[in-house]
């Protein structure tokens, strides 16, 4: 049973996290941290765009993201043309295994009374939320915690991170639209330096 002192912090989070987590339309229509997957990011001479191990995305630290201030850094993964957002992720590191698991513990219980129905599961790494049709074969979306070192995002933390971000499940139209810009890229860039050896 949660003390008095725990239960406050938690509807303070809950408060606090509200209009991060749900905006207007909620995770579950794809809104987070106040970005949208399936939005264009707007890329101006300021941003940078970093690659990462599968080619058909760049990784980019939103410049405007709305959240709590102990949220760590906002990153979205973006398609390479049309920079449209596919993820939108909070990762933060920490000093010791203690401040990161009490904070990943935090929050797990603050996004499980955020979304009470929400179909979720636990693994060894962190907690998942399922938003869409019971048969994940269809469209939806998979809001996230997790404490893995190695993905997408481990070359901006260290040891101790935590992860909390939105994308969508694996067969959403959007990632056919990754792909599809990767592909376009290429040729695009082959064509140039076919191009340029003529010259």
């Amino acid at each position: 049973m949660l003390s008095r002192s725990k239960f406050i912090g938690l509807i303070f989070g809950l408060s606090l996290i509200s209009c991060s987590l749900e905006g207007p339309t909620g995770a579950g229509n794809g809104e987070f941290l106040g970005y949208r997957i399936g939005a264009q990011y707007t890329v101006t001479n300021a941003t940078k765009l970093f690659h990462w191990s599968q080619d058909w995305g760049y990784v980019l630290a939103a410049e405007r993201p709305v959240k709590p201030d102990e949220f760590g850094t906002v990153y979205l993964v973006v398609t390479k043309m049309t920079y449209t957002i596919l993820a939108i992720t909070s990762s933060r590191d920490f000093a010791s295994q203690r401040d990161q698991m009490e904070f990943a513990n935090k929050y797990t219980g603050i996004l499980a009374a955020q979304y009470p129905k929400t179909p979720r599961s636990t693994g060894e790494n962190g907690t998942t939320f399922s938003f869409g049709p019971a048969d994940e074969h269809q469209k939806g979306y998979l809001l996230y915690l997790n404490t893995h070192k190695q993905n997408i995002y481990s070359n901006f933390t260290g040891n101790q991170p935590v992860h909390i971000g939105l994308t969508y499940r694996s067969n959403h139209d959007l990632y056919q639209q990754a792909l599809k810009e990767s592909a376009d890229q290429k040729r695009g860039e082959a064509a140039e330096k076919g191009l340029n050896r003529g010259l």
